[in-house]
């Protein structure tokens, strides 16, 4: 199963540079990090948002879309979860 984006995502998309470690920081659904990895644009990415109801949905997509390989989810405040993940591109988009 494919995943597509709104134009919203698809154009935060288009910024994310091929090859590097991508976090999406209050990533809620992880769409945007399951888009790059099924299209090869990330080999890894690291999906982000502050509630436990936010991760487990992404956690569901990730397996769903079948790309549990490249793509992790946590319950981080901001960035502070990222550290070790050394992410190289970041999105925040949508932070209420």
């Amino acid at each position: 199963m494919t995943l597509n984006l709104d134009e919203r995502l698809s154009c935060a998309a288009s910024f994310v540079r091929r090859g590097k470690r991508f976090a999406d920081i209050g990533s809620d659904h992880a769409y945007l990090p399951i888009y790059l990895a099924q299209r090869g644009i990330v080999d890894s990415a690291l999906a982000s948002d502050i509630n436990e109801g936010p991760v487990e949905s992404a956690i569901q997509n990730i397996n769903t879309y079948g790309v549990c390989d490249k793509v992790s989810a946590i319950c981080s405040d901001g960035l502070a979860g990222a550290r070790d993940f050394a992410p190289e591109d970041i999105a925040i988009l949508g932070m209420g």
